[in-house]
């Protein structure tokens, strides 16, 4: 999954959407040691291959290099520059979607969200911390305190495709601010 950017807590919370679409009435932990744990196995196997096959993700970049580009001009504040990116697409309730945003580290960041209440997204770090996991807000915001490969999953129970939206705004994070 390395070569892709994308951890194994992303390959989880996708099986796990899947899952719950079929099985919502059981609990994942009960799982573990059954005939059910075989199925989950075999949503992970058949995403794994939609991923490898360039189905499931998108790669968004955004130009991140806030101190380069903003030092340039010295009539405004350095920290109150912000960068952003704004991304639309639909998500199959059958695989997900997975979103790969490269971001460095020492950022404030505001991701928000639009979809119906049938999608769910979640935002893992990219040493694999899950920040947000099945969630239905409309945002997300807090200090970026790594640097890489952040996924973006967006999830839908729904019979068919859905839209989404997602906007990320970046500004540097200020030297007298906390985490």
């Amino acid at each position: 999954m390395l070569k892709l950017d994308m951890s194994y807590p992303t390959l989880r919370v996708l099986t796990d959407a899947r899952f719950y679409n079929l099985f919502s009435d059981i609990e994942l932990s009960s799982v573990n040691g059954t005939r059910l744990e075989q199925v989950w196995f075999a949503f992970a196997s058949e995403i794994m291959e939609k991923i490898r096959q360039g189905n499931v993700h998108d790669f968004l970049r955004i130009d991140d290099d806030l101190e380069t580009s903003f030092a340039t001009d010295s009539r405004s504040n350095l920290y109150d520059k912000k960068r952003f990116i704004e991304f639309q697409s639909k998500v199959d309730s059958d695989v997900g979607r997975v979103l790969i945003i490269p971001l460095n580290s020492n950022r404030n960041a505001d991701f928000y969200f639009e979809a119906p209440t049938s999608v769910q997204w979640s935002l893992i770090s990219p040493k694999g911390e899950v920040l947000l996991e099945g969630s239905t807000s409309e945002s997300w915001s807090g200090r970026l305190t790594e640097e890489g490969y952040y996924g973006l999953v967006v999830a839908s129970s729904s019979n068919g495709a859905e839209d989404f939206a997602l906007t990320v705004d970046l500004s540097l994070v200020s030297p007298t601010s906390t985490p």
